[in-house]
């Protein structure tokens, strides 16, 4: 549930606080271990990023709560893509993040199974990392979302740009 107005002061303390634990819990230095796989369901988060050349780059991702420990599940793929996306594929992979309720919990998002664009991921196996994070009831009702900062590849010598923007928003105002 999204903190806001709307509640009472009583209510928002408390959920100030359970906000507090949240960011104490899950932090950005968090390590993984492999932790198996998973089928991909209706309960996935959607994620995208997106191209300046119209090129999109899809992620699917859970949290899981893997024997108390914290746990990621995901599963992405490209299409679309131009020569100058494909080369910039990896390294704009690697700038995404996973954020629970706004806060970064898992940094580059390449670890997780890469699909080709033949394949539905609906269905499809998603690689699973544990955290050394416990699992809470606040990491449990925190929100899930795929982030891509702004992004810019292929500068020249002199650092012209010569090549392409990567965003979680398309079209976005920094790439005109």
């Amino acid at each position: 549930m999204p903190l806001g107005n709307t509640v009472g002061p009583q209510r928002r303390r408390g959920r100030s606080l359970a906000f507090a634990a949240l960011i104490a819990v899950v932090g950005c230095g968090a390590s993984t271990v492999a932790a198996g796989s998973a089928t991909i369901t209706d309960d996935y988060v959607t994620g995208n990023g997106f191209f300046s050349d119209g090129g999109i780059v899809e992620f699917r991702v859970a949290k899981v709560n893997d024997n108390g420990r914290l746990a990621f599940c995901g599963a992405w793929q490209a299409r679309r893509l131009s020569i100058l996306a494909l080369i910039s594929l990896r390294q704009a992979v690697e700038t995404g993040q996973l954020q629970l309720d706004g806060r970064t919990a898992l940094r580059n998002l390449t670890r997780f199974q890469e699909y080709g664009d033949e394949v539905s991921l609906d269905g499809a196996q998603a690689t699973c990392l544990r955290t050394d994070k416990a699992w809470t009831p606040e990491i449990e009702r925190a929100e899930l979302r795929v982030r891509f900062p702004r992004s810019v590849f292929e500068r020249d010598e002199e650092d012209r740009f010569r090549g392409i923007r990567f965003s979680d928003r398309p079209r976005a105002p920094a790439f005109q």
